[in-house]
C-alpha cells in the first residue's frame, strides 16, 4: 500500500493514493514513535536519534517495538550471508581524521568511534540540506546535535587545537580544499559511539580498525512518517492543503517543530520537509522525477 501510493501519485490519481496511504496509516500496527526507546533511551539524546541506533529499526529491539517501521533492509551483521557492514550511508560521512588545522598538524589522532569511524567522504549532503531547510526552526529536533553533526572536538594532543571544536575555533586549514574531509553529515549515516566490538582498536581512546566503515544498521525502505508525508502530496495534488497540512503536522508534531499553517503548504514545502526527514533515507531523484521537479544534466 505505501509503494501503491507513489505508483498512484506518478499518475495523479489522487483519490486511490490517499486510500492506500491511509490503509497504512489507520493500520493499528503502525504509528510514529513519540518517546525514546531502544538500546540507547537512556543516553543523551532524542527519539529521532533512537529510529538510526544500531538495531533499533525492527519490531523486537530492546525497549521497543518500533511501529514505524514498514519494510527494512536486514543485512545481519557477522551472520554468514548476512556481510560485514551496509556501505551505503556512509559515503555521506567526511574523512575527519585527515584534516589539517592551521598549524599544519592534524586534528584528529585518526579515526575513532565516537567521532563516526572511518566515513570515506566521497559524497556530501548540500549547504541547502545542512543549514538552510532549519532556518525557520532552528529548534526542530532533527536539526539538533544529536542528528547533524556540524563540529567536532579536534583530538590530537600534537594539535594547538587539541580540545577545541574545530569550526568554532577556525581551526582547518584552508577549509575549501578539505571539503572531502570536513562537511556537516547526518548521524543517520553511522553509529557514533556505537559500533561492533570488533571493530574497536582501543577502547580506552575509541580508536577503531579500518572496518568501522559500515552502517552496521537495518535499513528502512518505507517508514511511516514517510507515508504520511505521501498522502500530503496527494492531498496537495487534490487541491486540498487542509489534509496536507494536517499530515505533514503529524511528522513535525514528532520533531517538536513549528505547525505549519494549509497557506504554506505547497510541493516547494513538502520537499523541504522531506529533505528534514527522510535526508539520506529517501531516493531524492525518484522524489524529484515523481514531483516534475528533477533536472536532468547530461555531463560530457
Amino acid at each position: 500500500n505505501h509503494l501503491l501510493t507513489e505508483v498512484y501519485i506518478i499518475v495523479k490519481d489522487w483519490d486511490k493514493a490517499i486510500s492506500t496511504a491511509s490503509a497504512v496509516i489507520n493500520n493499528p500496527n503502525y504509528a510514529l514513535m513519540q518517546n525514546r526507546f531502544g538500546s540507547w533511551k537512556n543516553k543523551p539524546g532524542d527519539v529521532f536519534r533512537d529510529l538510526f541506533i544500531r538495531d533499533n529499526q525492527n519490531r523486537n529491539c530492546a525497549g521497543g517495538p518500533n511501529t514505524e517501521a514498514i519494510w527494512v533492509s536486514q543485512y545481519e551483521y557477522n551472520v554468514p550471508g548476512g556481510g560485514l557492514g551496509y556501505d551505503g550511508p556512509r559515503y555521506f560521512g567526511c574523512w575527519y581524521h585527515g584534516l589539517s588545522g592551521k598549524d599544519g598538524v592534524a586534528l584528529f589522532f585518526g579515526h575513532s568511534s565516537q567521532n563516526g569511524g572511518r566515513a570515506i567522504g566521497f559524497c556530501a549532503t548540500t549547504d541547502y540540506a545542512n543549514y538552510t531547510i532549519w532556518e525557520n526552526d532552528p529548534g526542530d529536533m532533527r536539526n539538533s546535535e544529536y542528528n547533524i553533526v556540524r563540529d567536532m572536538v579536534c583530538d590530537n594532543p600534537k594539535s594547538a587545537y587539541y580540545g577545541k571544536k574545530i569550526v568554532e575555533s577556525d581551526a582547518i586549514l584552508t577549509p575549501g580544499e578539505q571539503e572531502e574531509f570536513w562537511h556537516p553529515f547526518w548521524a543517520k549515516v553511522t553509529p557514533f559511539n556505537n559500533f561492533p566490538a570488533e571493530t574497536i582498536k582501543d577502547p580506552a581512546t575509541g580508536a577503531t580498525y579500518n572496518s568501522a566503515l559500515g552502517a552496521f544498521t537495518d535499513q528502512y525502505i518505507f517508514r511511516l512518517a514517510e507515508t504520511y508525508l505521501l498522502r500530503a502530496e496527494a492531498f496537495i495534488g487534490k487541491g486540498d492543503k487542509v489534509s496536507a497540512a494536517a499530515d505533514i503536522n503529524v511528522v513535525r508534531a514528532r520533531a517538536n517543530a513549528q505547525l505549519v499553517s494549509p497557506d504554506d503548504v505547497d510541493i516547494e514545502y513538502l520537499l523541504d520537509e522531506r529533505a528534514r526527514e527522510l535526508c539520506i533515507e529517501e531516493q531524492r531523484t525518484m522524489t524529484l522525477m515523481r514531483m516534475g521537479s528533477a533536472i536532468l544534466v547530461n555531463h560530457v
